[in-house]
């Protein structure tokens, strides 16, 4: 008997939601450009404007604070880079905070600023991914100029102190940017006020909500002056040069206009985490990282000693279940998790991890049976092993 496959690698990219189909399938029938003044460029700049208020109003923001991008990595690039320039300009020094555990693209323009001349300093953190705070403090008595972090690890789930962490920076006269793409959408929405909590920069990713994949987005604090970090038009603000992909930008307004209907039921998610959780370390050989500090309600990563996590990947794909053994912008090569590894954690270890993410769509049903079959798998692969 055949099963339905089971996809639990929500973290990777979230199903399109019906709703959002419905909305973007309507926006088909848009012709104008939104740069355009005649009749049919002025409909399609509603819809823009309807969004960018949607999407602002999730994050407590300003329309005027939003800028809408192809992505994370986007977001995270114009954000960061555009915080480093701007310190440069106002005489700051050219010193980055950045702990260990970024996702690859936090990463990789940080070695792009590297080679602009500018230091990276890691941050701290426990083997749960924490932030140290004292040693932060410390940090930033330094005068580094800017500091960036993602709220919720994306592949252990740990989240972050924010608003400590926030007024200990801008205390320091530090800017701040925020990689919030795995948090979004997934804890409350009074953790995400971003009045209470006023990071500089902070970016957004469509597809990790239920909104199609090609969209995201960046809030600007207001006063904040960012420059674009390519050239040829003066959309979003001069900000993001380039005709706006309306159609994902519809989608993304559709999505955070149901966020709070999503946020409650991702929180009741941590009842299925719990009882999968419960189920894998019944299992032979088997721990999870960060279990017991505030994490994603949705995010399991563990550790199955004495086993390559991607040939269990590969063995449940087999089987019909849909998992990861970290961010998808870096599988497919067959390498330690630079997260796992960022805790301090031994590199052969560090192969040994999956990572589950549960979503909007996961059943109790999906949780025994893929207890079931990682029971047995695990059975087999160590029996061959032996």
């Amino acid at each position: 008997m055949s099963h339905p496959r089971i996809y639990m690698d929500y973290n990777a990219t979230a199903p399109v939601l019906s709703k959002v189909k419905e909305t973007m399938m309507e926006c088909l029938d848009v012709v104008g450009n939104p740069s355009s003044v005649h009749y049919e460029g002025r409909k399609a700049k509603q819809y823009l404007e309807n969004a960018r208020l949607a999407v602002a109003q999730s994050l407590c923001a300003t329309p005027e604070e939003i800028i809408f991008t192809s992505g994370g990595t986007e977001s995270n690039n114009i954000g960061l880079i555009g915080l480093a320039y701007l310190a440069q300009r106002l005489g700051k020094n050219k010193s980055i905070l950045l702990p260990p555990i970024e996702h690859p693209c936090i990463v990789g323009t940080a070695e792009f600023l590297r080679e602009k001349g500018f230091t990276i300093e890691p941050i701290v953190v426990d083997t749960d991914g924490k932030i140290d705070i004292d040693s932060l403090e410390k940090q930033c008595r330094n005068k580094p100029s800017v500091m960036a972090f993602s709220w919720a690890n994306h592949e252990i789930g740990t989240i972050q102190d924010m608003e400590t962490i926030v007024t200990m920076a801008h205390d320091h006269q530090i800017l701040v940017h925020c990689d919030a793409v795995a948090a979004f959408g997934k804890l409350p929405q009074d953790m995400l006020d971003l009045q209470r909590c006023p990071i500089d920069t902070m970016s957004i990713s469509g597809h990790k909500i239920g909104a199609p994949w090609g969209v995201g987005a960046l809030r600007v604090r207001q006063g904040i002056d960012i420059t674009a970090i390519v050239e040829g038009g003066k959309q979003e603000y001069g900000r993001r040069p380039g005709t706006q992909n309306l159609l994902g930008i519809v989608g993304l307004g559709q999505v955070t206009s149901m966020l709070d209907t999503m946020i409650v039921a991702y929180q009741q998610l941590i009842y299925q985490r719990t009882l999968f959780e419960e189920g894998l370390l019944a299992l032979d050989g088997v721990s999870i990282y960060a279990q017991h500090v505030d994490r994603l309600p949705n995010t399991i990563n563990a550790c199955f000693h004495d086993l390559q996590g991607d040939i269990l990947v590969a063995s449940l794909d087999i089987e019909g279940i849909a998992v990861s053994a970290g961010a998808a912008c870096s599988s497919g090569m067959s390498m330690p998790s630079p997260v796992l590894v960022g805790l301090g954690i031994k590199k052969e270890k560090a192969q040994q991890s999956v990572r589950f993410s549960l979503g909007t769509d996961s059943q109790i049903g999906d949780i025994h049976r893929t207890l079931k079959v990682l029971s047995s798998t695990l059975s087999r692969i160590r029996n061959i092993n032996n």
